[in-house]
């Protein structure tokens, strides 16, 4: 039994070490994980047929390491979960809350255009409309000209006329 931990402990372990550390940034970190638990599982295997003759062997602190990264791992998923429904929950509604602001917006901006139309409807009839009083008053004032014009002679004629009178009597 010691045989095979110093055999563990011998010159293979650093080439086993390298060949795992390039399978681990091959697979991933998932697939690293994975192909760590089933060597682990193998070991366990060939540890039952007589090696576990040691209290903590190497081999038994890999596999403890493996079993509580293995846990770790769990409840990091779990989390990752729990943390993915919320963030899932919150984007739909926010989702929701935007669909509707910018049903507002499109109302609230046909509402906008509708009533700039009607002012620039009203701005065009009340312009006609300015434009046809200042023509009656050019009219008006043109035919007040006219009626002070005719007052001014026609008084200016009474005077003379008065005048003639005043001076025959």
């Amino acid at each position: 039994a010691q045989s095979a931990s110093v055999r563990l402990r011998g010159p293979r372990t650093p080439r086993l070490a390298a060949s795992s550390s390039a399978v681990l940034t091959k697979l991933g970190a998932m697939g690293a994980f994975r192909t760590a638990v089933r060597a682990a599982a193998g070991m366990v295997g060939v540890m039952s047929h007589g090696i576990a003759a040691f209290s903590v062997t190497p081999t038994h602190q890999v596999i403890t390491m493996l079993t509580e990264m293995k846990t770790k791992g769990e409840k990091m998923m779990d989390s990752e979960q729990k943390t993915y429904a919320t963030y899932s929950e919150w984007m739909d509604d926010e989702t929701k809350r935007l669909g509707f602001e910018i049903q507002d917006g499109h109302k609230k901006i046909e509402e906008l255009t509708a009533f700039i139309e009607k002012a620039e409807s009203d701005v065009d009839r009340l312009g006609r409309e300015i434009d046809e009083l200042n023509a009656e008053i050019d009219t008006l004032e043109g035919e007040r000209a006219k009626a002070v014009e005719t007052r001014k002679s026609e008084h200016e004629e009474y005077v003379k006329v008065s005048t003639d009178y005043s001076e025959s009597v």
